[in-house]
């Protein structure tokens, strides 16, 4: 416990007081048919990455001018790396029927840097492709050597560098880099930051919150089944998690 605490107070400290570099990412869902924003903020030691599914930010500049989006407990979709060199993520489901729930989530993808020669330039870095099979999907990503971070959009890291593209083979997502302001002293809002240090006592592993989800996913389509009328006989259901970015757990 006292090993969590001072990593949240460093985690915290870092934040208000370190040089950070912030990647703004656009992210394409096609099961909702639009375009999201997230930021990518990280230093030395840690990173948030916050998302944004109700307002096209054109910087992060745009996002803490946000008084609403910063101060309100509604806007704390997140994920936090405590040390980004750790496999240890920490996030927010809003896929629960009590409300949301933090968890703790290790994740370790196997990527195979060796599938292609090619080389692409984003934002004017050089970068190389890599592969990989994670949680059902089948992954493409772009990555820089010349920021040697092990991190990217959402959970997609472990490569010896940042992360400036990504798609999956059926085009389900897309997440790509729009710009990078490095060496800043724009901090991240302190609730996102306070929200694993208040409820420390309340993170579940991710395996647990993963059971959660599917059962408020089933339950929510049991109901939606049970407006039909009587005569109408469904077969073939897909996967309640089809249209998720992670389809299983394994």
């Amino acid at each position: 416990m006292r090993t969590f605490i001072l990593t949240i107070l460093l985690s915290f400290s870092s934040f208000y007081f370190a040089q950070n570099t912030i990647v703004r990412y656009e992210e394409f869902r096609q099961a909702e048919g639009q375009t999201n924003i997230s930021f990518l903020i990280y230093n030395d030691i840690s990173s948030y990455n916050i998302q944004s599914y109700l307002k096209l930010y054109a910087n992060y500049k745009e996002l803490l001018a946000d008084k609403e989006f910063v101060e309100s407990d509604k806007f704390v979709v997140n994920i936090k790396k405590s040390n980004i060199f750790s496999n240890e993520y920490f996030g927010i489901t809003n896929f629960i029927k009590k409300g949301s729930a933090l968890y703790k989530d290790e994740v370790n993808i196997k990527w195979n840097t060796q599938s292609s020669k090619e080389n692409k330039t984003i934002l004017g870095y050089k970068c190389k492709l890599a592969t990989a099979d994670f949680r059902g999907r089948k992954y493409a990503v772009w990555y820089t050597l010349d920021i040697p971070v092990p991190i990217g959009p959402w959970k997609l890291g472990g490569l010896p560098g940042l992360i400036l593209k990504a798609d999956v083979d059926d085009g389900a997502f897309l997440f790509e880099a729009t710009s990078i302001v490095k060496n800043t002293n724009l901090s991240i809002p302190e609730k996102y930051i306070t929200l694993y240090e208040k409820n420390k006592d309340k993170i579940y592993d991710y395996k647990k919150v993963f059971a959660f989800e599917n059962k408020a996913l089933e339950d929510f389509r049991q109901e939606q089944i049970s407006y039909l009328p009587k005569n109408v006989n469904l077969t073939d259901f897909p996967s309640v998690r089809s249209n998720l970015i992670e389809k299983n757990i394994d």
